[in-house]
């Protein structure tokens, strides 16, 4: 299923069957539709960190490519947006109010993945934040990076961090280090995401208030 037209009010969706959806058409029990599911693969988030929430919805909702409906099983699904496996939960990440700073300038924020099917899912998560006024110091229970990384072309004020499988579905703590402590109230953000789709969205994170 792909939506054709995102240029104006109506919603267009192309719906074609997958290649094993037409065998099981053409077969003498015949074909019945019990459930669907959408992904968001084509999406760029990272537009959220760079521009922020709503000059970044907004390039994404104008500039975003639309993929046409392919036959091919499950060939777009990389991103889930709805994990039916738990009773029709949606999985996501939700990130605690900042807490800062302390003795070392560093700030903490709490993330508690939640609808998560359980410790047999192995997780991988992308960090993406605003290296302007902060450094990231680590994950907590997230263990070291896998990769650290500028973001495309963001001319290094985004950077993306890669961590290793996380093997359970536990609350974990990410630190980042205010840069210039004596600046002054300034405004910074991350966002953070499971490669299955879940993401805590864009986080802002005031420094000294």
């Amino acid at each position: 299923m792909g939506f054709l037209d995102h240029t104006t009010n109506n919603i267009i969706v192309d719906a074609v069957l997958t290649d094993e959806g037409r065998a099981k058409l053409a077969s003498a029990n015949g074909l019945k539709i019990i459930q669907y599911a959408f992904a968001d693969t084509e999406v760029d988030y990272t537009l959220l960190a760079k521009y922020g929430e709503i000059v970044g919805k907004e390039k994404i909702e104008k500039n975003t490519p639309i993929f046409e409906a392919n036959t091919a099983q499950s060939s777009d699904l990389y991103h889930n947006l709805l994990q039916d496996s738990s009773g029709n939960t949606v999985e996501t990440l939700v990130a605690g109010t900042p807490s800062g700073p302390n003795g070392s300038d560093e700030y903490t924020i709490q993330i508690t993945p939640t609808n998560f099917t359980g410790n047999q899912n192995t997780l991988y998560f992308t960090l993406i934040y605003n290296t302007t006024h902060l450094s990231f110091q680590n994950g907590g229970a997230l263990g070291s990076p896998n990769v650290t990384r500028p973001v495309g072309d963001s001319g290094g004020a985004l950077e993306e961090v890669v961590f290793n499988a996380y093997n359970n579905t536990n609350a974990f703590t990410l630190t980042f280090k205010d840069k210039d402590p004596t600046g002054g109230s300034r405004q910074s953000s991350f966002q953070l995401s499971e490669y299955q789709g879940a993401s805590t969205g864009t986080v802002s994170i005031t420094l000294n208030p």
